[in-house]
């Protein structure tokens, strides 16, 4: 019999799939939201909002482009044909505290990330779980 990952684990490698399509030169994120019936609700990544032009130098200059960028939470959310409530987020990154207060907000269920050293080492996840646990939502860090 052929092992294969467990599910936690595939739909991670799905959601670092969608990360792929992010233009981002130096960090890509992608999100993907599960229904309770582990069935794909939507997916996201990290990009400057639809309409807007794609200019490689506001993605060069730093400033610029955290001013533009939307995370691939927040892009997931909005593709949403449905309520979140329930559901299960994936995605590449920890999420920072403003997305996740915006998971949070939507009621999602649990939200699951893949640890990754080199962002655990740039960014700050306490706050992030803080408001996890204070909203009652479940998290895991695999891997």
């Amino acid at each position: 019999m052929v092992s294969r990952s467990g599910f936690d684990e595939w739909v991670l490698d799905c959601a670092e799939a969608v990360s792929k399509r992010s233009r981002d030169p130096s960090t890509k994120v992608g999100c993907v939201i599960v229904r309770p019936d582990k069935s794909f609700a939507a997916v996201g990544y990290n990009g400057f909002p639809r309409g807007m032009e794609d200019r490689d130098e506001w993605y060069e200059e730093r400033e610029e482009k955290y001013d533009r960028v939307v995370h691939a939470e927040m892009n997931a959310l909005a593709a949403m044909k449905e309520t979140a409530k329930g559901c299960i987020v994936y995605v590449t990154h920890p999420p920072c505290k403003e997305c996740t207060k915006f998971l949070a907000a939507h009621q999602v269920a649990k939200v699951v990330w893949r640890h990754n050293e080199g962002i655990q080492n740039r960014f700050d996840t306490t706050r992030s779980e803080q408001i996890l646990n204070d909203c009652g939502i479940a998290f895991a860090v695999v891997g």
